[in-house]
């Protein structure tokens, strides 16, 4: 249900950089949810493992995308989305 409502959420309110990490950072928090519970229906200590990888990887990403957010301010003074044409998306 949370990544239903991000995914609303990303394709409405897309003005603002920090939103897109919010909502990208929510969708990844429900897909450790989704991996933790599954390696406890299933018994499992693989799925522990593997929600502790996911869960690696939306740290480095919140990360990258903190450190892009701070570059681009400092470049440009704005975190709207569409000043960042000059990084090509």
């Amino acid at each position: 249900m949370f990544v239903f409502f991000s995914l609303v959420h990303f394709m409405t309110h897309f003005n603002f950089f920090m939103n897109l990490l919010l909502v990208f950072e929510l969708m990844s928090f429900c897909v450790f949810l989704f991996c933790m519970n599954l390696s406890y229906i299933s018994f499992s200590s693989v799925g522990l493992y593997f929600s502790i990888v996911i869960l690696t990887f939306s740290v480095c990403e919140t990360v990258l995308g903190m450190a892009l957010l701070v570059s681009a301010a400092r470049y440009t003074g704005r975190s709207n989305v569409k000043s960042f044409s000059f990084l090509g998306f």
